[in-house]
């Protein structure tokens, strides 16, 4: 199996924290931002991650998460068997696909397009030599491209935290009752969805299964980030991160 993928994004730490999980070999094919579209033309898809296994092409981190459920080894499935709770748990991972991951990737990135060396740090996570010098070569092209797809002007980065905010509040009154896990009573698709979508604003300990280490945020960020720990729902994700993230 073939995962391509933006190394620091957490759409593909979703993914990769799946097949890592279900124990399902796979090597990872790393594409800095932007760059990533060129990779992903003959797959027919935008956005990753992507995963080519001899002749298919799954797309996106929740059929992935299927894709190992379905073929992985894992001791229970991430999507449980029980009618209700599965409902649940589908009606979670939705949510968090729609909301929490947009708005926490667009809170990242409108603080890495005004800092280029920061930019750089991150996106070139993961990258092999030779791409990492082509990307570094292209950067100002590279963040001007980003800048304009996301749509980052005045005001973003504080709409973003404010919706990645909301998302945090939420799952903090799911947990309000003492429950362990964000639905049934096992880990599931809905926790691992939520720690690996909320990591772009948390950086928990263990993100990429140890493989990736985001280097040190400024000041003023890790300052956030630290904030955002400390929240109900932070140490949830930084709980799953800790019990149920399998290394790679």
């Amino acid at each position: 199996m073939r995962l391509i993928t933006i190394p620091f994004s957490h759409f593909c730490e979703k993914a990769r924290w799946g097949l890592d999980r279900a124990r399902l070999a796979y090597t990872e094919q790393g594409y800095a931002p932007a760059v990533h579209r060129l990779a992903l033309v003959p797959r027919r898809s935008s956005t990753v991650p992507v995963l080519v296994d001899n002749g298919r092409t799954i797309r996106g981190s929740s059929e992935i998460l299927r894709l190992c459920d379905a073929e992985g080894h894992a001791a229970a499935p991430v999507f449980p068997h029980d009618p209700a709770v599965r409902a649940d748990v589908e009606e979670l991972v939705a949510r968090f696909d729609r909301r929490l991951g947009p708005a926490t990737r667009l809170w990242l990135y409108s603080w890495l397009v005004e800092d280029r060396e920061q930019f750089l740090r991150y996106s070139a996570l993961g990258l092999a030599p030779d791409q990492r010098r082509r990307f570094e070569r292209a950067l100002p092209i590279i963040m001007r491209v980003v800048r304009k797809g996301l749509g980052i002007r005045a005001g973003t980065r504080e709409w973003a935290a404010n919706r990645a905010d909301e998302e945090l509040a939420f799952v903090a009154e799911r947990l309000s009752d003492g429950r362990p896990f964000l639905a049934g009573d096992s880990f599931t698709a809905a926790d691992l969805t939520f720690a690996a979508l909320s990591a772009a604003v948390i950086m928990p300990p263990g993100y990429g299964g140890g493989a990736i280490s985001p280097p040190p945020a400024p000041p003023e960020v890790a300052r956030q980030l630290e904030a955002r720990r400390e929240t109900v729902a932070g140490r949830h994700a930084v709980a799953m991160y800790a019990d149920w993230r399998v290394a790679a």
